[in-house]
């Protein structure tokens, strides 16, 4: 719904494969970083770079104007 809102329609189908391929990449990427870690350091460190993301993540979702996130909360 979100691509269908905000994006026009000759952008449209590249902003939607965009959006589908982002899990797909973000887990395989992942999974890269995890055995590359395995076998250079220690695995834990996989999941304290994972957690600095989740947090970058959420900081930078604060920023997003309000125009394209509404959100009704009664």
């Amino acid at each position: 719904m979100w691509v269908d809102t905000f994006s026009n329609s000759k952008n449209k189908s590249g902003w939607m494969s965009l959006m589908l391929l982002s899990p797909p990449l973000g887990i395989i990427s992942g999974y890269i970083m995890t055995a590359w870690l395995i076998n250079h350091v220690r695995w834990e460190i996989s999941f304290y770079i994972q957690g600095v993301i989740m947090i970058l993540c959420f900081i930078l979702t604060l920023f997003v104007p309000h125009i394209y996130c509404e959100i009704d909360l009664v």
